[in-house]
């Protein structure tokens, strides 16, 4: 773990030393990913996100285990520590549309339970960025790739969950007050959650929020400059709370960059 934030060591090595003491081989592997893995880790915003191997599907004595291991890491506080539980052996087969699993997800423990967090972006994540903390590195661990099914998936999580998003945002800006505004968490969150989908669906590169951010400006008109700006600063935590015109903006943005992902299926 050297070259990590300390808050990311020290929040590893308590969880190592929670998993550890429910039994020996809990876990046989564990893995960084997300904005930690891609360089975008951004202290008191962004949560650790893993990937953690078991030796064998996980029996009852085993889901209480890591149900306590996890209570005990939300008491800590900030920053989550959120990630999936699966045998080797899934790692070397694709995630379908609907997969289940064990892991937690803003600190909420859910044993076997319908899970987004395992997809095929994921897994080329580990492939490609991972951080190895216990077990071989991801180089030997056969994870299975397939950029065109991904590259799907990628297009009918834009058309399906993002364009849900979109709506439920626009009903949201609809019951607001002219003199209110809306959080900038939110507003970085659909700019550059559709922006860096768009970037693995043109490329196939597995990227950070940020560096999606970054590719867009260079990639899409110059009106939509503003809007990935403040995004990226939102990102960094410099824009709290954006105006209804502008979230308004942000929304027409996201249709756009979801329409242009659309044309090349």
């Amino acid at each position: 773990m050297d070259g990590l934030p300390a808050s990311i060591s020290d929040t590893v090595r308590a969880y190592l030393a929670r998993v550890d003491g429910q039994g020996s081989g809990l876990i046989t592997g564990l893995y960084l990913v997300g904005s930690i893995a891609l360089g975008d880790y951004r202290e008191g915003i962004s949560d650790i996100d893993f990937i953690a191997l078991v030796p064998a599907e996980l029996d009852a004595v085993r889901l209480e285990g890591l149900a306590r291991v996890h209570a005990e890491m939300a008491a800590l506080g900030s920053p989550f520590f959120d990630g999936v539980y699966v045998t080797p052996d899934r790692l070397t087969r694709m995630p379908g549309e609907v997969e289940h699993a064990t892991f937690c997800v803003e600190g909420d423990f859910r044993p076997n339970a319908r899970c987004f967090e395992i997809n095929p972006a994921a897994w080329a994540c580990l492939a490609r960025h991972g951080i190895t903390v216990r077990g071989s590195e991801p180089s030997q661990l056969g994870i299975a790739t397939d950029p065109g099914f991904m590259r799907r998936l990628q297009i009918g999580n834009l058309h399906s969950y993002w364009m849900s998003w979109i709506a439920q945002a626009e009903a949201a800006l609809a019951r607001k007050r002219s003199d209110e505004d809306m959080a900038g968490s939110s507003f970085s969150w659909g700019v550059l959650g559709v922006t860096r989908i768009a970037r693995t669906v043109a490329t196939g590169d597995i990227v950070s929020k940020s560096e999606a951010g970054r590719w867009a400006l260079q990639t899409y008109p110059p009106e939509w400059r503003p809007v990935i700006e403040d995004a990226l600063l939102a990102r960094d935590g410099r824009v709290d709370r954006v105006s209804l015109d502008r979230f308004a903006k942000s929304l027409e943005y996201m249709r756009f960059v979801i329409s242009q992902a659309g044309e090349t299926c």
